[in-house]
């Protein structure tokens, strides 16, 4: 599947991107472009290759053929994580720790201070204290958003978004 090409230095730009699970071609030369302030979003059955697609433009899988770009750069370099936030599919949050313990955990690592109504945005300012694992799905949702918002990224990826 082949979209039209525009400049996405500041975006997220795949060119010819293929994944492969084994045998099975998850991804089969993709190519799209998403500009700045665009919202883009991949459809298609269980097993098509969204899951797999996220994971090559996050930076956490290797393409298998073709080229992928976040704001002009390697999504695998260090230099692009603080480009992109990211709310995987399965988040796996740190059970055992308290809400301002892991935004501060993911703060610190970003060297951010914690945005102080970034909580209160996601509905969570009154769970302070609370540990991750007393939270709600969807409690533990908006706290993966958080997460990926902690450091005001510019580009922002959300896998599976309405489960």
């Amino acid at each position: 599947m082949s979209l039209p090409s525009r400049s996405s230095e500041a975006g997220i730009h795949v060119s010819g991107l293929s994944r492969r699970h084994g045998s099975f071609a998850a991804v089969d030369d993709l190519s799209f472009d998403v500009a700045p302030g665009e919202i883009f979003g991949l459809l298609g059955a269980n097993g098509a290759g969204k899951t797999s697609c996220i994971e090559c433009v996050a930076g956490l899988a290797r393409p298998d053929a073709g080229l992928v770009r976040l704001a002009g750069l390697d999504p695998q370099s260090q230099s692009a994580r603080a480009v992109f936030g990211l709310v995987p599919q399965q988040p796996g949050l740190p059970a055992r720790l308290t809400v301002a313990e892991t935004m501060a955990l993911f703060a610190a690592l970003y060297g951010v201070a914690v945005p102080g109504e970034l909580l209160e945005q996601v509905g969570l300012s009154g769970r302070l204290r609370a540990r991750v694992e007393t939270l709600s799905g969807g409690e533990q949702a908006r706290l993966s958003l958080a997460l990926a918002l902690v450091h005001q990224p510019r580009v922002l990826i959300l896998d599976e978004p309405g489960a």
